[in-house]
């Protein structure tokens, strides 16, 4: 498949989109039944996926402007190259069929797309050649997508496993100062001197008027967190992209550019602000936010 311009671009990933978002439908119903093929649906959903990805991968300028055109973070240079196009194709829908930011659990596809590209695996081939893949380092042996995300670290490093934790690391931030508390909770026995950011899980009860705290649950602060890390990680990665669109909008929108050069430069400024703005973290910008 050949896209040569921003509409072709948009039908590729539209129609990749669709299947992606039919066949978690179907796998939803199957899931109450046995159904033996899991993995060979998996494994063609991904083809399916793949053969969209690539398309795209490698114009850099036209992946930028559909990623601003379909309101997702644009490409960062730091990252893997098949990240944005995994944001756009699997994104989901919620019960009013609004769009929804793509599951952190699908950011792993872009491991198995640049790891079959590495291998020259086409989207014709790629169900065939994951179901028998093998791959073998340091005495271990990985079968399928594990191998192909295994190869993928081996040769570019792991990256993406690096941005998550930033972005986990970011997200708390983010519940700190910017999300609205839950309650607040006077001279909790057993943190005498807490320190900011501190986390903890409570046992509460409701007693007819108030919510009265009747045990610490978890007093490590990082185990604290992953008992709601994934809603908050989902909640933040929406209010960041919100935020980098804004910021890509500033840059491209009423801009004509007339080469493929100067779009580059200003997605790569856009990028360069934005990196420097996640490197201060949510903490730098609430500050600004409350400066203005």
């Amino acid at each position: 498949m050949r896209i040569e311009n921003l509409s072709q671009a948009s039908h590729a990933v539209s129609s990749a989109h669709k299947s992606y978002l039919d066949y978690l439908s179907k796998e939803k119903n199957l899931s109450e039944s046995w159904n033996g093929n899991v993995r060979d649906r998996c494994y063609k959903m991904l083809a399916t996926l793949y053969g969209a990805a690539l398309s795209l991968v490698d114009d850099r300028a036209l992946l930028s402007q559909l990623c601003v055109q379909e309101n997702v973070q644009v490409p960062d240079k730091k990252e893997n190259p098949f990240s944005p196009t995994v944001r756009l194709l699997c994104r989901t829908k919620d019960k009013n069929e609004n769009i929804k930011p793509a599951k952190p659990s699908t950011w792993i596809y872009s491991k198995y797309f640049r790891a079959a590209q590495h291998l020259g695996w086409t989207a014709d081939n790629f169900a065939k050649k994951v179901a028998a893949f093998e791959f073998e380092h340091d005495g271990k042996k990985s079968k399928w997508l594990s191998g192909l995300a295994k190869l993928h670290d081996k040769e570019f490093g792991s990256t993406d496993d690096d941005w998550t934790k930033r972005v986990e690391e970011a997200a708390r931030m983010w519940v700190f100062r910017k999300n609205p508390s839950q309650g607040v909770v006077q001279g909790l026995t057993g943190f005498p001197e807490p320190k900011n950011g501190q986390m903890a899980s409570l046992v509460v009860e409701f007693n007819g008027s108030d919510w009265v705290v009747r045990g610490i649950h978890q007093t490590d602060s990082d185990k604290a967190f992953a008992l709601i890390s994934k809603q908050v990680v989902e909640e933040f990665n929406a209010w960041r992209e919100k935020k980098s669109l804004e910021a890509a909008e500033a840059e491209l929108t009423g801009y004509e550019f007339t080469t493929e050069q100067e779009l580059l430069a200003a997605v790569a400024e856009q990028n360069r602000v934005q990196g420097e703005a996640n490197e201060a973290g949510p903490v730098a910008a609430n500050d600004q936010d409350a400066a203005e």
